[in-house]
């Protein structure tokens, strides 16, 4: 079994105040985050990747994935990373996002006002390659100010191309 690496801790991320939380990057050279909601999955990331620095997507099986299979999302870029769509999403996922992102829809069909911070985000998650988390309060099937903990995760395509990102949600009302 492969040890354990150090783990990041969250002041030692680059932090940007959001409108309803906080969102904290993590550059990957430096290891994995360490963030309790999701220390699960960071153990299996890590597993996946070995020493390289993010895990291939094709390496996720979905079993893997028991336990978060409806906090789960995952999102697939073109090689340019230019444009993509959201190509899975759990149902409790996609309670926080209502119709704003849905399974199968494309980014350039995402609303105007939240499309340019959107692929920003993820394209600099993928080209650094950092690890994104979120955290704060989102509005969940009509309830306001839900906390909420979101991790994105870079992966590789088979050619070793960063161009997929696993996105998790934790909160409370799933405990």
């Amino acid at each position: 079994m492969q040890k354990r690496q150090h783990r990041q801790p969250l002041s030692a991320a680059r932090m940007q105040k959001r409108p309803r939380g906080r969102r904290y990057l993590f550059d990957l050279q430096a290891g994995l985050p360490d963030l309790p909601p999701f220390t699960g999955m960071l153990d299996l990331y890590e597993r996946k990747r070995g020493q390289n620095a993010v895990m291939k997507r094709s390496e996720l099986d979905f079993r893997d994935l028991r336990g978060w299979h409806g906090l789960f999302a995952l999102y697939e870029f073109d090689a340019a990373l230019d444009g993509g769509y959201c190509r899975l999403m759990g149902e409790e996922y996609r309670g926080f996002f209502g119709d704003a992102m849905k399974q199968g829809m494309r980014f350039m069909d995402v609303e105007d006002t939240v499309r340019a911070d959107l692929l920003h985000y993820l394209r600099g998650l993928l080209r650094a390659p950092a690890a994104g988390y979120f955290t704060g309060h989102m509005s969940y099937r009509g309830r306001e100010h839900v906390a909420v903990s979101v991790l994105d995760l870079p992966a590789a395509d088979a050619e070793g191309r960063v161009r997929y990102l696993l996105s998790f949600v934790a909160s409370a009302l799933f405990a």
